[in-house]
């Protein structure tokens, strides 16, 4: 898909869901879990996981990104607080490096800031290491999946194209989520209730694209 044709299509995505909110975050940075949070928001509905993932990994065209945003997980059941919500929005979770020359492309998707997900590179980058041990993998991998320079140019070109967006510590969310959330949420035009920040596990729910 070429980019004329792939900015066309993007448009009409946003077009079919109430509000899309894009989350940006390195690995290990609790990316997962941060927008696990919205996924408990009576207006959204919707969960796309790291859509690009295919375009990184495997090489796809732009195509399978439409794709998986147009088939993203319903969380009508899954939902413990807002259950009952009516919404139509689309949460968004994405890597710096797999969005990469197409990060213009994500960040069209939202009318709302955009949120980059941080956290101490150095933790980051070990717990990234220690998991791929756990699993039997090669514990090291390409600089550019660290995503800490992709990601300060990603913010870069927000603050220079005028793009609205927060930055939020992990550490910060994690040890103090009822703050941290209640102004991500008052930015984002969003209620906010503490019962958000609690939810059954659900171990059926396959959110990972490969």
């Amino acid at each position: 898909m070429q980019m004329p044709a792939a900015q066309s299509n993007f448009a009409k995505i946003l077009e079919e869901y109430t509000d899309i909110y894009v989350i940006v975050s390195p690995p290990r940075c609790s990316s997962t879990a941060f927008a696990r949070v919205f996924w408990e928001q009576p207006e959204v509905r919707y969960y796309s996981h790291e859509p690009f993932e295919g375009t990184y990994f495997l090489g796809e065209d732009l195509a399978n990104v439409i794709d998986n945003l147009r088939k993203p997980l319903d969380l009508t059941r899954i939902k413990n607080f807002s259950s009952n919500g009516l919404g139509n929005s689309l949460v968004v979770k994405e890597m710096p490096y797999q969005a990469g020359e197409n990060f213009s492309l994500l960040i069209s998707l939202t009318r709302k800031p955009v949120v980059f997900l941080t956290r101490d590179p150095r933790l980051n980058i070990a717990s990234r290491m220690a998991k791929k041990t756990e699993v039997g993998d090669n514990p090291l991998f390409p600089h550019v999946e660290t995503g800490w320079e992709l990601i300060a140019g990603q913010i870069k070109t927000c603050k220079e194209q005028g793009i609205p967006y927060l930055i939020v510590d992990a550490r910060d969310f994690r040890n103090n989520p009822e703050a941290v959330f209640k102004q991500v949420f008052s930015k984002m035009g969003l209620p906010f209730h503490r019962g958000m920040l609690s939810w059954q596990s659900c171990p059926e729910v396959e959110i990972d694209n490969l």
